[in-house]
């Protein structure tokens, strides 16, 4: 069922080559953002889009208090998330023009406790482009059983952590893997520059720039015209959280201020900032990983951020070629951000968003048998599926879900019986053998290759027995059940395994790799999709 928008901006600006959008298309652009509307009270929505330096479609769809039934409208400040990460870059930026602080400055030179037997230098700009091989704060929280979004956790709480890590992933600069500690330790080192609070700072900033509605939010309980966050579970509820992290995400703010920035970005034109730092802004650092920037991602001729917290989502992508510019923020588990994105962005130019990869198959191929398909396969990056008989029913099991019963679609196809729009396409590569591919609608598609994998001789029960770190003050203990079954017992809490290849299993998000002197087991490291290298010693008890 479709609903009536509930508002619609009608005041378009109009500057330079920028052109009113068609009747056509609007028509296009209302269908769109009114199907992402489950019911007629149901949260929604914000979309904005920009091209040569005006805004030519601006709507708000859906309820930012179903309760109080608030329609969402200008005045409504979303969650930003970790689309917010360019406005902590730029505050760095300002410094930077100053002759405060320099890229080049290793990160000690302000937090002098940091990391003492790091002997590399971990500079600012291996912060910004997430190149340090600090370890995301996040997910070592997780690894204590802290759930973290239920807590009321600070910036301090975050700094209190990550001092008391001796280890980094990897060497500074050597890699690029995304961690939120980054941008936590960029607030407090402006906190150091500057002698005021990060919040302070950054108010200041968007006051200069007109962007009144906008502030890092360090207080939960007290935001002004907050949208609620909603997820859907039999019927909507709120998806609240208590944290109050500020600088990785956190930004509250209204659809109008960020096209306001927008503007200013494709303008090139701002009466606080120079045209120097403007630049920069929106640039790589040279000389360091050019695809991620002041708080930007760079990909085919665009720069685009996504952020997620909780219910809330947010993506801004900019299209230089065009000169277009698309934001989309919502309040609602069950609508990607990112995916309405691209969404617009094909019905504005006809084109598919910039090499996304498929998320369906397309093509259908010869049958492949379900004997043959049978086994462990496993992406580059060592995520693993397995097809496995069971009771006369195929099933998917994977590292860290639940196992999910697969019928036969067509051909070389076949999909979860409970989630058709999940499919699996099957071919064989003449060099690495079989193949599956991974398709969903909301994301991009992914190729898991099949493994050839001997477990004959396998000492399944020398992984028995207790690790320990002391980092973060967690043992894990781990059991042999059988038929490839571990229990892993961390605290109060029991984790069921499945090990998918001799000395490698997952537990939770954590990828956890055997090291042996000789026959003996001696420690499990730890790999997440944001840390690496987090080392478990086995202990004597």
């Amino acid at each position: 069922m479709k609903f009536i928008l509930l508002t619609l901006f009608t005041g378009l600006l109009f500057l330079g080559q920028a052109q009113q959008i068609d009747s056509k298309t609007k028509k296009k652009l209302d269908k769109l953002i009114n199907e992402q509307l489950a019911e007629k009270i149901a949260p929604g929505l914000a979309i904005g889009i920009i091209q040569n330096g005006a805004i030519i479609y601006e709507s708000y769809a859906g309820y930012a208090d179903l309760k109080k039934k608030t329609s969402l409208s200008k005045e409504s400040r979303f969650n930003y998330a970790s689309s917010g990460k360019q406005f902590t870059a730029l505050a760095v930026l300002t410094l930077i023009e100053e002759g405060k602080i320099n890229l080049e400055d290793d990160i000690r030179k302000f937090l002098p406790d940091f990391y003492p037997d790091i002997n590399e230098e971990i500079q600012i700009q291996h912060l910004i482009t997430h190149t340090s091989g600090i370890r995301d704060v996040y997910e070592l929280w997780n690894l204590q059983g802290i759930t973290w979004w239920e807590e009321t956790l600070s910036n301090q709480d975050a700094i209190d952590m990550l001092m008391k890590q001796q280890q980094l992933s990897f060497e500074p600069g050597s890699k690029h893997i995304y961690s939120n500690s980054n941008y936590l330790l960029l607030t407090e080192i402006i906190k150091q520059v500057t002698s005021k609070s990060f919040k302070d700072y950054s108010d200041d900033l968007f006051n200069n720039l007109g962007m009144t509605s906008t502030g890092f939010e360090p207080d939960h309980t007290d935001i002004p015209r907050r949208v609620l966050p909603y997820g859907f579970w039999k019927k909507y509820r709120m998806y609240e959280w208590n944290t109050d992290l500020i600088g990785d995400g956190a930004l509250f703010t209204t659809l109008p201020d960020q096209l306001a920035w927008e503007v200013m970005i494709q303008q090139q034109e701002s009466d606080f900032l120079t045209a120097k730092t403007m630049e920069k802004s929106q640039s790589p650092i040279v000389g360091t990983f050019e695809g991620y920037g002041y708080g930007l991602e760079f990909e085919d001729g665009r720069s685009f951020h996504h952020g997620s917290t909780g219910a809330y989502g947010a993506t801004f992508a900019r299209y230089t070629e065009e000169n277009l510019t698309i934001v989309v923020m919502t309040n609602y588990t069950n609508i990607l951000a990112s995916y309405v994105t691209e969404q617009c962005y094909q019905i504005l130019t006809g084109a598919i968003a910039p090499s996304p990869k498929p998320r369906k198959p397309q093509t259908v191929e010869a049958f492949v048998s379900i004997d043959s398909l049978l086994g462990t396969y496993k992406t580059p990056g060592g995520y693993y599926y397995r097809f496995v008989m069971r009771s006369d029913t195929l099933f998917l099991e994977r590292a860290d879900r639940n196992p999910v019963a697969i019928e036969h679609e067509e051909g070389n196809i076949y999909h979860e019986i409970n989630d058709p729009a999940f499919q699996q396409a099957f071919t064989i590569d003449p060099k690495l053998g079989m193949q599956i591919t991974a398709y969903y609608p909301t994301h991009d598609s992914y190729t898991l290759t099949k493994e050839d994998i001997t477990w004959e001789g396998y000492d399944y029960e020398k992984l028995n027995g207790t690790y320990y770190n002391s980092e973060l003050d967690v043992r894990l203990e781990v059991k042999y059940v059988k038929d490839k079954e571990y229990l892993v017992t961390k605290g109060q809490n029991e984790y069921s395994i499945q090990i998918f290849e001799p000395d490698v299993f997952w537990f939770g998000n954590y990828r956890a790799k055997v090291g042996q002197e000789d026959t003996r087991v001696s420690e499990l490291l730890l790999n997440s999709n944001r840390n690496r290298n987090v080392l478990f010693t086995r202990t004597t008890e």
